[in-house]
């Protein structure tokens, strides 16, 4: 941004990433700028649900991560940028991976498919926050020892909010959920117009202590 140089391009091609998915993150502690992007690592198997992380600054290092055996569709960097969280096509399953590529949980939003609205981890990435035309919305705890156990835990929290996309902020304590919606008019869809009365942006704040 200093010198607004053109910086070198990354190419998704297979699969073409047609959600636009892509995520940035903060500086790391060893003072990287990773950029993710969706990216199958076979170019014979496009259903594979592939992250590529790129250094943003150098574009010296690429890590690939399988993160889901569909098309990555969410990505979202924690606020200290030490792990990542994904979501694919299908909604199930919400993943968290260390910046190496190390999955650290793998929590289940559950059985039936669902398409995600919003993603977010919290500051240290113990906490994860997903919404989904399903409805509602799921907090997850990585901390917990019971779940951390399990290879596949549950929400220890879930919240009906409706079915309209929203986008979707966790506090850096995880304390507090916030859920921007959007506004509605021509065009919106049904789902969204049968939760939002009227044209403006509404927000929604979810706390912990309160459930509410």
């Amino acid at each position: 941004l200093q010198t607004l140089d053109p910086l070198p391009q990354i190419r998704t091609a297979t699969p073409p990433n047609v959600d636009g998915t892509i995520a940035l993150s903060d500086l790391t502690i060893d003072g990287k700028c990773v950029v993710a992007v969706p990216q199958s690592g076979d170019a014979l198997d496009t259903s594979r649900g592939d992250v590529f992380l790129v250094d943003s600054i150098g574009f010296s290092s690429v890590t690939v991560v399988c993160a889901h055996r569909s098309r990555v569709t969410h990505i979202a960097f924690s606020q200290s940028s030490n792990c990542f969280a994904t979501a694919s096509l299908k909604g199930n399953v919400i993943r968290v991976f260390t910046m190496a590529g190390v999955m650290l949980y793998s929590f289940k939003r559950g059985n039936a498919a669902a398409t995600i609205y919003g993603l977010a981890l919290s500051g240290d990435g113990g906490l994860a926050a997903c919404t989904s035309s399903s409805g509602t919305l799921h907090v997850f705890s990585g901390a917990d020892a019971e779940a951390a156990k399990e290879k596949e835990a549950r929400s220890f929290s879930k919240t009906d909010v409706g079915s309209a996309r929203s986008l979707l902020y966790l506090s850096a304590d995880g304390r507090n959920v916030w859920l921007v919606h959007p506004p509605v008019g021509p065009g919106v869809a049904a789902d969204s117009a049968a939760d939002e009365k009227g044209r403006g942006s509404r927000f929604s704040k979810m706390s912990k202590e309160t459930g509410s």
